[in-house]
Parts: C-alpha cells; structure tokens; sequence
C-alpha cells in the first residue's frame, strides 16, 4: 500500500506510486526467476517506434493440453490475426493468419469490404472475441462488428511451424498462408455494434460480459453474452431477433441522442 499525502500534487503522488508498481514487480520477477526456466522462443514481431503496441492476449486450454495466444501485430492495415497454439507435451507449434473479409451472413450488404482488426482478446479457451472496424476513407463512421470466433470453427487454419526455427525469425515477416476466418462464422456469430465508434474492448467469459470502449475514450458500453431467453408461456412464440440475438446491451443507451452517446460520459 502507498500512503496518500494530501500536501502532495496529483502529479508526485502518482510518480511515487509508479516507483511503488515498478518496485513491486520487480521484487516479484527476481523472487520467481530461479523457479522459470524457458523451453522455447518465438519472436511475434519487432516494434519500430517505443510508442507502437499489439493487441495480445493468450489463454491455457486444459481440454487440448496446450496454449493459446492471440496478437494483432502494429501496423498501417491491421487486417491480420494471428493465432498461436502450443501444444505442452510435444514442445509443437503452430499458427494461423486470419483476416475478416467476406461474411456469409453479412446484414448490410455483400460483405466484400476488408475489416480492420481493432482488438482481438480470449472470451474463454474456446472463444476468441474480435472486434473489427470496416476499412476505408470514412471508417470512423463505419458500424464496428463484435465477433465471436470459435477455435474450432479455425482449426483447419493452423500451419505448423518448423521446430528448427532460428531464434532470429520474426513471425510476421513469414510466407504464412492467410485464410478468411469471416467464411467460417454463422449469423449467430457476430453482430454489428449500432450508433458507436469503437476503440478496444475488454471481454470476460466466467461473467459472460463484453465491455467496449468508445473511440473518444470517455465512455464505455457493456454487452452482456449467452443470454438466455425466457420462455413464453401463452403462446410460446419468440421474436426473430430475440433467436438470433445471444448478447443484449445496456438499454439506457437508446436514451441518448447520437452525439451524447459518443461525447459524454
């Protein structure tokens, strides 16, 4: 704990509590380090500038025995996924290049625009969530896309990687055969995120919840997933979008005019 010093400025108090985390972490790297040793190395991607970041999450599947991670390597496009498995027991790797490109079920046209990914985090060890951002001139006021992507409905995408593999190899700047991962979704998968412009998101699978970040980062919208719909009772008849729908948003939004929605907090 860091004791507050009220006489201090906001700016002091929060460069010793920086100094604190750091100390923290460090004390805790140099504890576990004789306890890690490293078994194998993969270089994603290299970083030009200090201030460049890729969308990285990584998840263990108890069920496969093995490790997933995830990353949206930083760069002009950002239209490729990839997706890393590493099998424990055998030490084997492999990945697979995902784009968005063409939906079978797209609900606002042919779907032959690109998607740029905007993040990509694990919902839980089966479910990758993705959130994409149409591409274009105008694409901050194109409609973004919260997608679902089972592991399953990818795993004939995965390309093994040679176990000899230098150390020096960056992954990204690989032959790797790209695949559209937009062809193996269903209408249940996906759905577009109406009267927003999304940043990133945060997602959790054990509260079922999606939380959205808008693109002027002052406000968020929060989704809730796997709904179950009540049964009706009288004639037992649901509505067509309650079928299709398996996540429902917070509903107070609908009450804010557009630019209230994206400006205020």
């Amino acid at each position: 704990m860091v004791p507050h010093q009220p006489n201090h400025s906001l700016v002091q108090e929060h460069s010793r509590l920086d100094r604190a985390t750091v100390d923290a972490f460090v004390g805790l790297a140099d504890t576990l380090r004789p306890c890690v040793s490293k078994e194998a190395q993969i270089m994603l991607a290299t970083l030009t500038q200090t201030k460049e970041s890729c969308a990285l999450s990584h998840i263990s599947s108890t069920k496969e025995g093995c490790v997933y991670t995830s990353f949206v390597p930083h760069q002009p496009a950002r239209r490729d996924l990839y997706i890393v498995k590493h099998v424990v027991a055998t030490q084997e790797f492999s990945v697979a290049r995902l784009y968005f490109n063409q939906f079978r079920h797209r609900p606002d046209g042919d779907g032959a625009d690109c998607f740029v990914v905007l993040d990509a985090q694990f919902y839980n060890e089966d479910v990758l969530s993705v959130l994409l951002c149409e591409e274009g001139e105008h694409a901050d006021t194109k409609v973004p896309l919260l997608v679902q992507l089972t592991l399953k409905q990818v795993h004939g995408c995965f390309q093994p990687l040679p176990q000899a593999m230098p150390h020096t190899a960056v992954l990204v700047e690989m032959a790797l055969q790209p695949f559209d991962a937009a062809r193996c979704l269903e209408k249940m998968d996906f759905r577009r995120l109406e009267k927003m412009r999304a940043a990133s998101f945060a997602v959790s699978g054990a509260r079922n919840v999606v939380c959205v970040l808008f693109h002027s980062r002052r406000r968020v919208r929060t989704f809730e997933m796997d709904v179950e719909e009540e049964e009706d009772d009288e004639d037992g008849d649901e509505d067509e979008e309650d079928k299709e729908a398996n996540f429902t948003t917070d509903k107070d939004m609908a009450e804010f005019p557009d630019d209230d929605k994206e400006n205020s907090f």
